[in-house]
């Protein structure tokens, strides 16, 4: 699997779907692999206590765009190709 960002290397775009207990079936576009960074959680405000946790690290990771593409709850859903590349004549996905 190459890193970084497929579009700009000429590989996809994929298409993807899952179908989360939250978010229902939903559709969207893979836009990288390997994908590293840092994030912040917050607990909800409206139920105490209030708890942020900071300098959550990720690797390893991959992108995704599509509003709505996932939501808490969704956790452990499958993420699958929606249909493979028009290029690809052997039916595998090449992921």
């Amino acid at each position: 699997m190459r890193d970084g960002p497929f579009l700009d290397r000429g590989r996809g775009p994929y298409a993807l779907q899952k179908s989360g207990i939250q978010t229902g079936l939903t559709h969207g576009t893979l836009l990288s692999l390997n994908v590293s960074g840092v994030a912040t959680s917050r607990s909800d405000p409206s139920i105490t206590p209030v708890w942020t946790i900071y300098g959550l690290t990720f690797k390893g990771s991959f992108s995704i765009a599509g509003a709505g593409f996932a939501d808490h709850g969704d956790s452990g859903s499958a993420i699958v190709t929606d249909k493979l590349p028009a290029t690809d004549p052997s039916g595998a996905s090449g992921l």
